[in-house]
C-alpha cells in the first residue's frame, strides 16, 4: 500500500512485511523536501506507532542521487521576514520531534546527498546505514546564508560530536561517508580564516563547489 501526500507522489508509504517504508520521492531534485513531504514524514511517525505489525520504520531516498538534500528553497520565495524563518525551523522542529519519539526503531538508509535537513533527519534516526558514496553537509553558508535552530544544532552536536557541525556550517562543501573517522573528529579538516576574503571557503579535497 502506498500513500502520496503532495503531487506527483513527493513521498511514498508501504509496508514490506514488519517494516514501514517511507521513499521521498522527488529523485529530479535530489529529494529535497517541500511541505507536503514533512507533513507525510508526521504522518507515516503516526501510522508507525498505530500499526501493531509494524517492527520498523525505514527512510530512504528515490533515485541513486540522495537522500535527501534538504528544503526546496523555492517554498522560501513567500517569506518576507525573520519571522517566517523562525516558524520555518519550529515546522521542521516538530518533525524531527515525531520521529524522534517513534516507538520502534527507525533507520536511515542513505544513498548519495544526505544535506541540510536531510542530514537531521537521518541524525535523528535510531540507525543510519550509508553507502560509500554518501555524502553529508549542510550548506547554508553557499545556499541562504542561514543559521540552524538550536535544537537541530544540538541534536547534530550530540550525534556528530562537537567540531563537526561547526566545520558543516561553516565551509561550503559536502563530505564523504569514509572521510570521518569516528564520533567527533575529521581528518584533515578544511582551513578556515577567521580574516574577510573575497575567496570562496577552503572546501574538502576533491568535492564539488
Amino acid at each position: 500500500m502506498s500513500s502520496s501526500p503532495g503531487s506527483r507522489s513527493e513521498i511514498l508509504v508501504e509496508e514490506l512485511g514488519p517494516a514501514l517504508i517511507v521513499t521521498f520521492n522527488r529523485p529530479e531534485q535530489r529529494n529535497a523536501m517541500t511541505w507536503a513531504m514533512y507533513d507525510g514524514l508526521y504522518q507515516a511517525c503516526e501510522r508507525a506507532d498505530a500499526d501493531d505489525d509494524v517492527r520498523v520504520l525505514v527512510l530512504r531516498g528515490a533515485g541513486e542521487d540522495a537522500f535527501v538534500a534538504g528544503t526546496d528553497i523555492r517554498q522560501f520565495a513567500d517569506f518576507t521576514g525573520g519571522d517566517d524563518g523562525v516558524e520555518y525551523e519550529k515546522k521542521i522542529t516538530r518533525v524531527l520531534d515525531r520521529l524522534e519519539g517513534v516507538n520502534v526503531p527507525t533507520v536511515a538508509a542513505i544513498r548519495g546527498y544526505c544535506v541540510g535537513a536531510g542530514l537531521a533527519i537521518a541524525a535523528v534516526c535510531d540507525l543510519r546505514l550509508a553507502t560509500p558514496d554518501a555524502r553529508f553537509g549542510i550548506p547554508i553558508a553557499r545556499t541562504l546564508g542561514n543559521c540552524l535552530s538550536m535544537p537541530t544544532y544540538a541534536l547534530l552536536l550530540h550525534h556528530l560530536g562537537r567540531p563537526v557541525p561547526w566545520i558543516c556550517c561553516s565551509t561550503r562543501s559536502s563530505t564523504p561517508a569514509g572521510r570521518r573517522t569516528r564520533r567527533g573528529s575529521w581528518p584533515n579538516p578544511p582551513r578556515i580564516s577567521t580574516r574577510p576574503s573575497s575567496k570562496p571557503s577552503t572546501a574538502w579535497p576533491g568535492t564539488p563547489r
